[in-house]
């Protein structure tokens, strides 16, 4: 446990302490770090409209948080972040890309998530579900997910 409090200690400060929107420095190492981040998160209770650690998340304030933690910045909404980055098939997804999807009547676009992890047979999904909190899902394994997928962006 000691060792795990330390090394997200060192992970938190070796983010930038300013968030930028150029998102061609966001390397591979760096997405590393904005997914375990991420992950610590795990089974935190969903919040609708939550955007930090201590009040809670819905899906866009939780990726609108790992990234600024990570020093990038990215609008609130999830009809607002599908807008930046280049459409990306799901053949060739790679970690850290982020994933779209209709879960209501009113928005095309109403959910957002990031592939936490990728091989032929998975795509990995972390997000923050409203019934789950936050969580990891193969979309591919998920009928909900899978049928409601609009689209993938590469930031």
């Amino acid at each position: 446990m000691k060792k795990f409090i330390l090394y997200m200690l060192c992970m938190f400060f070796s983010f930038p302490l300013y968030a930028q929107n150029d998102f061609k420095n966001l390397d591979t190492e760096t997405i590393d770090l904005i997914i375990d981040f991420g992950k610590t998160y795990l089974g935190r209770t969903y919040v609708y409209g939550g955007c930090n650690s201590s009040q809670g998340f819905d899906c866009s304030g939780f990726i609108h948080y790992i990234f600024k933690m990570g020093g990038f910045e990215l609008p609130r909404s999830s009809a607002e972040i599908h807008k930046i980055g280049a459409k990306v098939d799901l053949a060739q997804l790679k970690k850290g890309d982020l994933l779209f999807f209709n879960t209501s009547n009113r928005a095309a676009i109403s959910h957002v998530g990031i592939v936490s992890k990728i091989d032929t047979d998975q795509i990995v999904m972390l997000h923050v579900s409203s019934s789950k909190g936050v969580q990891e899902i193969d979309i591919l394994k998920s009928d909900y997910w899978y049928a409601r997928f609009i689209k993938a962006q590469s930031l």
